[in-house]
C-alpha cells in the first residue's frame, strides 16, 4: 500500500440507519486537511448461512465494501450509503 495508508486509523463499528448520508473530514496529526485520502466503508454480513459448512472452528461472516470515496482538496468527503 502507498504512503497515504501508513497512517490509517480504524474507527471501530459505527451503526448508521438505512439510506444514510455521511460527511467526513480527514486531517493529518497537525490538523491540516488531507486531500485525496481514501475512505473505505465496510458492512458486516448478516448472512449466517455463510458459516453453515464450518465445523469445529470459529466463523466470522466476511464484510463487504459498501463505499469508497476520496477527500477533496479541503479534506472533506460525502458518502452516500443506499439501503442494503
Amino acid at each position: 500500500m502507498g504512503a497515504a495508508n501508513d497512517n490509517a486509523q480504524a474507527m471501530g463499528d459505527l451503526v448508521l440507519p438505512r439510506g444514510s448520508l455521511a460527511y467526513a473530514t480527514v486531517t493529518d496529526p497537525d490538523g491540516e486537511p488531507v486531500a485525496d485520502a481514501e475512505i473505505h466503508v465496510w458492512v458486516l454480513s448478516s448472512d449466517s448461512g455463510v458459516c453453515a459448512n464450518v465445523h469445529n472452528a470459529p466463523c466470522v461472516p466476511p464484510a463487504r465494501q459498501r463505499a469508497l470515496v476520496k477527500t477533496d482538496a479541503t479534506g472533506h468527503a460525502t458518502i452516500a450509503l443506499p439501503s442494503p
